[in-house]
């Protein structure tokens, strides 16, 4: 007996169910051969109409144990590709079986997605930007992670953390410590001349990530650099990016400072980078970022460095 989908009201008259209906009758009537070319023409010319009424190909290719191929393209939509069955025609009708499977599927990315800390307000329902947007492709981290680059982003453009971001941003890795090595001279032979520079530090021990952004270049002439757009700041926790210090600079005609004999430098010892040594203090910046008012107690232990170039 033929099923209830073998009916005259679903052939419609532009011919676009009629395969459809068509390769149905030839399974269930034992034409293989039909039904084998009629799945291989659905999937090669009615791919859009077929996710558009996945409900209907997904409940009709699973009745039928002939229809492999159209099978397999329900699961390759259902793994590769799920939005498309949210915004299909009939999505509301779609079986609690099917949602069932559709979920078991999607497990591990919303487990993924639901367990990343988010630095947006509980007060806010916009979306958080997505790693796409962030070109993650292009991110080479070792000390921070996607949610630490969304939010130096937002202060880069000085927005408020609960806000969309304007501008999507490379963070293209230019130095790493443990790769290029943490002498003066090596930050100064790769860095020189580069602008729009993140700087971030792992501060062995506590584990704190300490960091910097310099929008203009970097050089060896042991000048003070100048701009109103420099800032630095810190992490508590490598793992907690809400608990954070972010300090902007209040001297703009000392934001950085370009000494030959010293790595990245922002102020006056503001956050200076010596090696594998750095140094923390409260001079041309809004705040300390680290360690206390002591003389010797902003001192630290590098444990990694990375230097980052941002663009557009």
């Amino acid at each position: 007996m033929i099923s209830d989908s073998f009916k005259v009201e679903n052939i419609d008259i532009k011919g676009i169910k009629l395969p459809f209906t068509i390769q149905i009758a030839g399974s269930e009537l034992g034409l293989q051969e039909l039904t084998t070319y009629l799945q291989s023409f659905l999937i090669e010319t009615k791919a859009n109409w077929m996710e558009k009424n996945f409900d209907l190909i997904y409940k009709t290719s699973f009745e039928n144990n002939s229809l492999l191929e159209l099978q397999e393209f329900c699961n390759n939509l259902i793994t590769k590709e799920p939005n498309k069955i949210f915004k299909s025609l009939n999505f509301s009708l779609i079986s609690e079986k099917l949602l069932v499977s559709l979920i078991q599927k999607l497990y591990e990315d919303l487990l993924k997605y639901f367990l990343k800390p988010s630095i947006q307000s509980s007060k806010t329902s916009k979306p958080r930007i997505t790693t796409e947007e962030i070109n993650i492709d292009s991110i080479d981290f070792k000390i921070i992670t996607i949610q630490h680059a969304e939010l130096i982003s937002k202060w880069i453009d000085r927005t408020e953390i609960t806000d969309e971001i304007k501008n999507t941003y490379k963070f293209k890795l230019l130095l790493r410590g443990s790769r290029d090595g943490f002498t003066y001279k090596k930050f100064h032979e790769i860095c020189d001349n580069q602008s729009r520079t993140v700087t971030i530090i792992k501060v062995k021990v506590s584990k704190e990530i300490l960091g910097g952004y310099n929008p203009i270049e970097w050089k060896s002439d042991d000048s003070y650099g100048t701009t109103k757009d420099s800032f630095i700041f810190s992490f508590k926790r490598c793992n907690d990016i809400k608990n954070y210090i972010l300090s902007r600079i209040i001297n703009e005609k000392v934001a950085t400072l370009n000494s030959f004999d010293r790595g990245p430098s922002f102020g006056i010892s503001d956050l200076v980078l010596d090696g594998v040594f750095g140094k923390c203090g409260n001079f041309a910046y809004e705040k300390q970022i680290s360690g206390t008012t002591d003389l010797f107690s902003d001192l630290f232990s590098v444990e990694e460095y990375e230097v980052f170039q941002i663009t557009r």
